[in-house]
């Protein structure tokens, strides 16, 4: 017997409550069992056991790490006297250390049998030292000297002759004296400047700390680093590791050791855990009381299906049985896991946030299996005692909805005419039930035609049709298909499928694009009126039935056409403006791009309009751009796009071809058709349509159509550019060559406009007493292009845009270096060089405004004068009248590398001479740089000049140049340029002194 059940019928009604009292006994009966809590407990001992081998098993590996593994201190000990022993004799210098190979050499060779002692005394599998003396956040990455020496199975009988180790990381020379073989990964350095490769964590971390704490011990800052691999090689390790920090306080590296990832599996046995290896031990480190940031090593069953990058488990937590769900395409299951967290830092350490976790996970199955069997069984006599219920329901209910059914499907079958009886059922409520059906449906025919005639008596056309899913028969109303220009169609003779067909045939007319959920619009055409007729046809589904609604909705429909005409139209052209465009282009390259095939996008230019505009008006222009539409639409097929994108520039595009050529002839018709067309000007003239236009081909020069815009606009100022009135195709070499051109001078015109430059200062030092006598302001772009001020003023020569430097120069170098004056950085006497163009001059309104706004520091102002600029008479007058005013005084920069050294010097009388620095690098060696500058000093103090010696970097350079009775100095010795003047260290007054004691004594 097959018995149907469907939703809220009868036997519905019957079957739920009586299920639901079937229900109720089963959770009385449960719930006794239950109650006990037998099962929970069962579960808890299990989780209780997993707690305490976690908590046993933490207790062993916390003492591993803390008092075995991360003991280093003897051996930085060690190194440190090693380190004070070379620096006393001279042999390595921390300037140089982490830079000069025969220094770090010979440093590594001298504490390569400590750090391979404390490999075999600390039982672990590697020992490493990095040598660096700069702040790894500053600057460009850089390779580092080290030594990395790796023991990969260090519970092994040691080697006495190291055959049992191998080199990772070693310089070249220093792999020869120690005999120990090289890894297939080893590396002469720690490269991190190749591919951009980051600091190791366990480099960067406990250096960086000790750079940004000065003053704290290297035991406070030691640190257990997350997993790494190194540089060319596979295998996974974790690594304990201090900053290595001399007597002074200099950082000068870091010491450490390494664990691997396999030993230190070999000290997780996760088969401890449960029985038959089911279980998993996951060690990991977090910010907080949390696993899942940085896993370290996951041991066991659940390696290759859990992933813990994105789950957070509450550590330490005895009190609750802790889970995860674990949600894969392929599985789903439960895991129980156990968190202890291992105490490696104190609490007020700088690396105490970094919390160690150790985690057992247990699958919910393999972890309560016991539990379970015992559930399941309960289960077992619960679900026998629910079908045996559900069957006896089954039976009953269907004897007592038998012939409620068969009423059902008596009035399903019979037709609403208003006049059907019905058979009895000999139940009384269902015979009173169906005798008010039959008066029902009376009154529904009575209402049905009421509605029929109101629709037919509405002013606008409309008609209705409802139709049943399980009946053939339709309801619709007389004028349904005249609202679809469909007249003489009977509606009383059709059924439901005849109806449908008719539907079916008028789906040619939907327009898609137009069509909302629960909506179709029909755009018919009405051939006797050479028109269209737009109707809507709404529809819903309720209760198995279809009803739908027809509207003539024409008038609306022209209306909202006309509005968007004269959105997307040009209203001078009557073509698509830009927006209009924009859209149709995206259409088709998103949805349509099959369709494209060979297409070309031509940006064109009206050549004349500005000059009739500006000649005979507008009205004139408007005729021209009219007319050269005209052209445009005459020569092109219909299904060319021809938009107006702005007053006088034009996009055409061409798709759909099978060829370039094709395009290439019509685009040359169309310049024919131009060329012969003209409109007559009021002076009784002609001007001939003329364009200038570039191309752009898909696919052949791209295929996105915002760069084919892009490439079509620089084919179009190519032609520009070489012959108005011709249409150039894009040249890709081309515009390579000049892309960066105008991206310079783009980048020169946002510097201008927006001031975008920044000046860094660099100190200028009295050689008699140290002390700082002036800054010079040195310029300094964030720009991409243009980086460096020789790349500014290049292009700004090629531009002719010298004189917005000069002024952007004086203006913003003179803000940074009030600034700093204001602040009390810079002592109230000190002066300022500012480099200066020769032969670039304010204006009289921009000298008044700088005046006004630096009247208390103009005499402190020292512009420069390069003798790379040939200065015209008059500008050098006018320029040193300028400063004349000021009190301030000039400076002749760079000299001797020039061409017109000494006339510039007679011409100008300058203050200071700032020697070039190809002159001063290496003085101390080259006896004709010696005579040059001897001669240059004894001609400036017969004549009251001060000499400045530039680009000093040594201290035998500085030596030299003080002996030689130099008045000034600068150069990276004493200090680089930078914008915080508090980051500038000159400290060279004992120097200085020391210098000339030696010098003169």
């Amino acid at each position: 017997m097959m018995i149907k059940i469907k939703k809220n019928s009868i036997m519905t009604k019957i079957l739920l409550p009586m299920t639901v009292i079937i229900l109720i006994q089963l959770a009385v009966l449960t719930g006794i069992i239950y109650s006990g809590g037998v099962i929970e407990q069962l579960k808890r001992s299990s989780y209780d056991v997993l707690s305490e081998r976690v908590e046993a098993r933490t207790g062993y590996l916390e003492n591993d790490m803390n008092s075995r593994w991360s003991d280093v201190e003897l051996t930085v000990n060690t190194v440190n006297q090693t380190l004070k022993t070379l620096l006393s004799e001279g042999i390595i210098d921390f300037d140089s250390l982490d830079n000069d190979p025969e220094e770090y050499n010979a440093f590594l060779e001298a504490v390569s049998n400590d750090m391979i002692l404390l490999m075999r005394r600390n039982s672990v599998t590697g020992t490493f030292i990095v040598l660096n003396t700069q702040d790894l956040d500053k600057g460009e990455k850089q390779n580092k000297p080290g030594l990395y020496i790796r023991d990969l199975d260090p519970s092994a009988t040691p080697s006495v002759m190291n055959t049992d180790l191998m080199l990772e990381r070693a310089p070249t020379a220093l792999t020869k004296k120690l005999d120990i073989s090289l890894d297939s990964s080893w590396r002469p350095q720690f490269e991190f400047l190749k591919n951009n490769v980051s600091y190791y964590p366990f480099f960067y971390e406990p250096f960086q700390a000790a750079i940004k704490s000065p003053g704290i011990g290297y035991k406070d800052l030691g640190y257990w680093s997350h997993t790494y691999t190194l540089c060319g090689d596979n295998r996974g390790a974790i690594a304990y590791s201090v900053p290595l920090i001399y007597d002074d306080g200099t950082v000068y590296g870091v010491l450490g050791i390494e664990i691997s990832i396999d030993f230190l599996a070999k000290q997780l046995p996760y088969d401890e855990i449960i029985h038959d290896k089911k279980g998993s031990y996951v060690l990991g480190i977090t910010d907080t009381h949390y696993l899942g940031y940085n896993n370290v090593l996951c041991s066991g069953t659940l390696l290759s299906r859990l992933k813990l990058d994105n789950i957070k488990l509450t550590a330490d937590d005895t009190n609750t049985m802790n889970y995860i769900d674990i949600k894969n395409s392929k599985f789903h299951e439960r895991q129980y896991y156990y968190s202890k967290t291992l105490d490696l830092y104190n609490s007020n350490v700088y690396f105490a946030r970094d919390n160690w976790t150790l985690t057992a996970f247990v699958k919910e199955n393999d972890l309560f299996e016991f539990a379970d069997k015992i559930s399941r069984l309960l289960y077992i006599a619960i679900i026998a005692t629910v079908v045996a219920g559900m069957c006896g329901v089954l039976v009953i209910s269907y004897n007592v909805t038998k012939p409620i059914s068969k009423l059902v499907d008596h009035v399903k079958n019979s037709k609403p005419d208003g006049n059907f009886a019905l058979e009895p059922t000999q139940i009384y409520e269902i015979d009173r039930l169906a005798d008010a059906i039959e008066r029902l449906s009376v009154d529904l025919m009575e209402d049905s035609t009421k509605f029929a005639t109101i629709i037919e008596m509405a002013s606008s056309k409309i008609g209705g049709f409802e139709i049943w899913d399980d009946r053939e028969t339709i309801f619709i109303t007389d004028r349904f298909f005249e609202v679809f220009n469909l007249n003489g169609i009977d509606t009383r003779i059709l059924n439901k499928t005849s109806f449908l067909e008719i539907l079916s045939a008028l789906e040619q007319y939907i327009e898609p694009e137009e069509n909302r959920e629960g909506e179709y619009l029909f755009k018919i055409p009405v051939e006797e009126e050479e028109s269209y007729r737009w109707v809507s046809m709404k529809y819903a589904n309720q209760w198995n039935k279809w009803i739908g609604l027809a509207e003539d909705v024409t008038e609306s429909m022209m209306q909202l056409k006309m509005m968007q005409h004269e959105r997307d139209y040009d209203y001078l052209t009557d073509i698509v403006n830009r927006r209009a465009f924009y859209r149709i282009i995206n259409r088709l390259f998103e949805s349509n791009r099959s369709e494209l095939k060979v297409a070309a996008l031509v940006m064109v230019d009206l050549d004349n309009l500005k000059r009739i505009n500006d000649t005979f008006g507008h009205a004139y222009g408007d005729t021209y751009i009219q007319k050269a539409v005209e052209c445009m639409k005459k020569a092109n097929p219909k299904e060319t796009i021809i938009a107006r994108i702005s007053g006088d520039e034009f996009f055409i595009f061409y798709y759909g071809y099978d060829s370039k050529d094709e395009i290439r002839r019509l685009i040359a018709k169309m310049q024919s058709t131009m060329s012969n067309n003209k409109i007559i000007l009021p002076d009784a003239t002609s001007c001939e349509v003329c364009v200038s236009g570039g191309v752009a081909w898909y696919p052949y020069d791209c295929e996105e159509y915002e760069k084919l815009i892009r490439y079509a606009d620089f084919a179009m100022y190519t032609a520009k550019s070489q012959h108005k009135g011709t249409i150039k195709e894009f040249n890709l070499t081309r515009f390579q060559k000049e892309e960066t051109i105008l991206l310079g001078k783009k980048e020169l015109n946002t510097i201008i406009e927006k001031q975008l430059i920044i000046y860094h200062f660099q100190p200028i030092i009295d050689a008699q007493t140290g002390e700082v006598f002036a800054y010079e302001a040195l310029m300094r772009s964030n720009m991409e292009i243009l980086r460096t001020p020789y790349d500014i003023l290049t292009l700004a020569r090629k531009e002719f845009k010298l004189r917005e430097i000069e002024r952007l120069t004086l203006f913003k170098a003179m803000e940074a270096f009030c600034g700093h004056m204001r602040a009390g950085r810079i002592h109230k006497d000190c002066k300022v060089f500012i480099n200066s163009i020769p032969n670039q001059l304010l204006t009289l309104e921009e000298i008044t405004s700088f005046e006004s706004i630096y009247r208390e520091y103009l005499h402190l102002i020292v512009p420069e004068m390069t003798e790379e600029e040939r200065v015209v008479d008059k500008l050098k007058t006018a320029k040193l009248n300028e400063v004349k005013n000021w009190s301030g005084e000039i400076a002749i920069d760079d000299f001797g590398s020039g061409y017109n050294s000494q006339a510039l010097l007679l011409s100008l009388s300058p203050k200071y001479v700032k020697i070039d620095m190809e002159i001063i690098h290496d003085i101390h060696k080259d006896l004709n740089k010696e005579k040059i500058v001897e001669s240059l000093i004894s001609y400036a103090h017969e004549r009251g000049i001060l000499v400045v010696a530039e680009g000093l970097e040594c201290e035998e350079e500085v030596e030299k140049v003080i002996s030689m009775g130099i008045d000034l100095l600068q150069g990276y010795y004493c200090g680089r340029p930078s914008i915080d003047i508090t980051n500038i260290n000159v400290n060279l007054k004992n120097k200085i002194a020391s210098l000339h004691h030696t010098c003169f004594n």
